[in-house]
């Protein structure tokens, strides 16, 4: 009798263990599958957040329009730029409805077609270079409002620069502009709303045009068969402190170095092997390019900006020991807070090929550079002027 009292004890033990497991991974399983439900809702949610928008698609033949919500339906592309309005989201799967959708458009012209939904998303934006082709103002109506800014901008630069420069021009100060900028965010106040400072913060502009000379180090070849010129500007790799998402975005062109100090030490790696580092250390003043400066931004991070001049050999050799570059740009609010002008980091570790290191404190200006000039210090000549409106 003792012996089924044990067997039954066990028995019943062993069952409600089995029951706890059960109930456990049951609640597990249940919660995932929420989790995975909202998610999907979610990105339903989303795509259908389109709907009622108008966009303008430029010519291509990336971007596929089909004549039906469908894999395998006939398609075709755009030829001339035209304007779209989302009319409705389709979904052609059940199990996982954002995956394989279309968006139902209709052209100015009033013909109806089917837009994969994808076609929106950063991924294929980034890898097909989707969003090139895609507009969000009509680009008519963005061309004159281009065309103003670029006038407005230009009588600024005649104002303030001229359309020729003096022998020795050096441009602006940017240590005093920065130390200027850097006080022009007002503080929040202590009963003031984030949203109250942030529209206060908004309304601060700048219309005034600056001209840093670029005293950094330019890389210039000559290539006497081409008769090209190529230029290369220096894209330093730094770290905002206050906003790291600019860290990897090689945009910062240095002007002027400040305070430099230079020291060197023994250092080892791990085999024991020995090299003499040379390391730098000071302030960085330069700008962070806002703008986009290169055609094609999907797909190189770059070390330099490349520039290029078809020169003659006789104009060559008159300018090529005594060109500088003059960058011009307007000062715009950027990062996350929104400033004018932030500090930040230019670091470079050491390696045995390279045994050099840098150390610099950075003192940055958010600028939209509008203009690029490459000219003789010597004589003021303007050999070339490159746009970026």
């Amino acid at each position: 009798m003792k012996t089924i009292r044990a067997y039954l004890r066990y028995l019943i033990t062993v069952l409600l263990l089995l029951n706890l497991v059960h109930l456990a991974y049951g609640y597990e399983y249940e919660n995932a599958g929420d989790r995975m439900k909202a998610e999907s809702q979610r990105k339903v949610k989303g795509l259908q957040s389109r709907i009622g928008n108008t966009y303008w698609i430029l010519p291509n033949d990336s971007i596929s329009f089909y004549e039906e919500p469908k894999i395998g339906a006939k398609s075709f592309y755009v030829t001339k730029t035209e304007g779209i309005t989302i009319t409705d989201w389709i979904s052609t799967s059940k199990h996982s409805p954002e995956d394989l959708s279309y968006y139902k458009v209709i052209f100015e012209s009033g013909e109806v077609a089917f837009l994969e939904a994808s076609t929106f998303s950063a991924t294929h934006s980034r890898v097909y270079g989707y969003g090139r082709f895609i507009l969000t103002e009509d680009p008519n109506e963005a061309k004159i409002m281009r065309d103003k800014k670029k006038m407005d901008i230009q009588k600024m630069i005649a104002a303030s620069i001229g359309d020729k420069l003096p022998p020795g021009y050096k441009g602006n100060n940017i240590k005093n502009i920065y130390e200027r900028l850097q006080q022009k965010i007002p503080t929040k106040g202590q009963f003031e709303k984030t949203e109250e400072y942030e529209k206060r913060v908004q309304g601060v502009k700048i219309n005034e045009v600056y001209a840093f000379s670029v005293e950094d180090e330019l890389k210039i070849e000559y290539s006497p068969d081409n008769e090209n010129l190529e230029v290369d500007i220096r894209l330093l790799h730094i770290q905002n402190d206050d906003d790291f998402t600019n860290y990897l975005k090689n945009k910062f062109i240095s002007v002027k170095e400040s305070s430099v100090k230079a020291t060197s030490y023994v250092a080892s790696n791990a085999f024991g092997a020995k090299t003499v580092v040379r390391k730098f250390s000071g302030i960085i003043y330069g700008v962070y390019a806002v703008n986009s400066l290169r055609e094609d931004p999907y797909w190189v991070v770059p070390v330099f900006l490349n520039l290029d001049v078809g020169l003659k050999v006789a104009e060559a050799k008159k300018h090529m020991n005594s060109l500088k570059v003059l960058l011009i740009g307007v000062p715009r609010l950027y990062g996350d807070p929104l400033k004018f002008a932030f500090k930040g980091k230019y670091l470079a570790k050491p390696t045995f090929d390279d045994p050099v290191e840098f150390s610099y404190g950075v003192r940055g200006l958010n600028v939209e550079i509008v203009e690029i000039w490459l000219y003789n210090f010597k004589t003021g000549n303007i050999v070339k002027k490159w746009e970026f409106y």
